[in-house]
């Protein structure tokens, strides 16, 4: 299989597999595919933390302050979350750590430390699925690993709040993929292969064409692909050396040139002291008086 290392820019983003008889347009909508669940994944994961602190999102026209919780706000010290936080139970017969939101736009209705501990774990098995480091492990990944995490955080979500979560919370429209990412930067990231494009060695990658016209029948080979809009043009090219690569250079002639200016700074009768610059080294070596002194055999 053919591995594509996908960058945005000079940001490396995951590593994927195609053959290399796959159509580029198949490729193309993998490839967003991937990036689309990855970036979902990171929209989800933002939106559970602040949800596990301070609850649900209230519906737009309860946004503000309860007397009850000015009040909590106001006894509190600064930085005392304890003096914020109190176990009630609801309505519906949960129990829920009461924090009020500092903004307002949150119920205060906070889950148990034990049920945060549940969504942490999904969260952070999510993270490590669309970890940027991955590339450079040389870590495929896949839509149905990304599914798996995604799954995996519903069923942390479901466990916390089984009768589900208000239609306003960004958490559940983002399990139902029903975002509204309009006038969000999530909506200029290039997750439609209508409008995506595939480049490689400063050239596009046609979705007409198979992927080998372009690398070839080997099927042992990775390449560096750039993942953008297709009206952007070609993407900038990325300077020879990596930030890592400059800082060894740098380091590297430094050291020379400190040389250099120890050299120049030494006498240049410094010779002279050298072992093999002394005039009577012949003499002491038949003698047997070498520079290590005397030698005796066992």
């Amino acid at each position: 299989m053919v591995h594509l290392h996908v960058k945005k820019g000079t940001d490396s983003l995951f590593l994927v597999a195609a053959d290399a008889a796959d159509p580029v347009a198949d490729v193309l909508r993998h490839v967003c595919a991937v990036h689309a669940l990855r970036l979902r994944l990171g929209r989800l994961i933002e939106h559970i933390a602040v949800l596990a602190e301070y609850g649900p999102l209230k519906p737009l026209d309860q946004h503000g302050y309860t007397e009850a919780q000015l009040t909590a706000l106001a006894a509190a010290e600064p930085g005392d979350a304890a003096a914020t936080t109190t176990v009630a139970t609801t309505a519906d017969g949960r129990q829920v750590c009461l924090r009020p939101d500092p903004t307002g736009r949150r119920t205060g209705e906070a889950p148990l430390p034990s049920q945060v501990a549940v969504l942490e774990a999904a969260c952070a098995e999510a993270a490590a699925a669309i970890a940027a480091d991955r590339a450079a492990r040389r870590e495929l990944l896949t839509v149905e690993a990304l599914e798996t995490a995604l799954a995996s955080l519903r069923g942390a979500v479901a466990m916390v709040w089984p009768m589900g979560l208000p239609a306003e919370d960004p958490v559940a429209a983002c399990l139902a993929d029903d975002e509204l990412l309009e006038g969000t930067p999530a909506a200029a990231e290039p997750t439609d292969p209508a409008t995506a494009a595939l480049w490689w060695a400063g050239k596009r990658l046609e979705p007409a064409k198979p992927l080998a016209a372009y690398v070839g029948t080997n099927n042992k080979t990775t390449i560096v692909v750039k993942l953008q809009r297709a009206t952007q043009g070609a993407p900038v090219r990325e300077p020879p050396l990596d930030e890592q690569a400059q800082k060894h250079l740098m380091a590297y002639y430094y050291r020379k040139q400190e040389a250099d200016k120890a050299l120049r700074a030494d006498a240049d009768d410094a010779y002279v002291n050298a072992p093999w610059a002394q005039t009577n080294q012949l003499k002491a070596a038949f003698s047997g008086v070498g520079l290590g002194g005397i030698a005796y055999k066992p």
